[in-house]
């Protein structure tokens, strides 16, 4: 998928499974689309993402990918919100409440 394109796929992501908190940013999938958007976060984005078992439970192919850290988030947030038209207007406003705090 070309970049400009993927940008406004994780936002979509991000809106339905995932949660953006002040220290961290959190996306619910299957194993294979964590691997697929942490490869994409390093390969394309040079920040590193983690990959979780959910309830600690390796059985499971339900995982949390993680985001750490200020400068890695407003990297992400950056990337998916950059001339956004549409998406879920509370997790905007969380992307915007935390954006002046996050210092690069």
């Amino acid at each position: 998928m070309e970049k400009a394109l993927f940008s406004h796929f994780l936002r979509g992501y991000v809106d339905g499974d995932g949660c953006i908190f002040e220290q961290f940013i959190e996306i619910a999938s299957t194993k294979e689309m964590c691997e697929y958007i942490r490869d994409f976060c390093i390969d394309v984005l040079n920040i590193n993402a983690t990959i979780r078992d959910v309830y600690n439970n390796p059985q499971s192919n339900t995982k949390l990918l993680f985001i750490n850290g200020r400068r890695q988030m407003k990297i992400f947030l950056d990337f998916i919100y950059d001339n956004a038209t549409m998406y879920i207007q509370r997790k905007y406003n969380q992307y915007k409440n935390i954006y002046n705090s996050i210092a690069v």
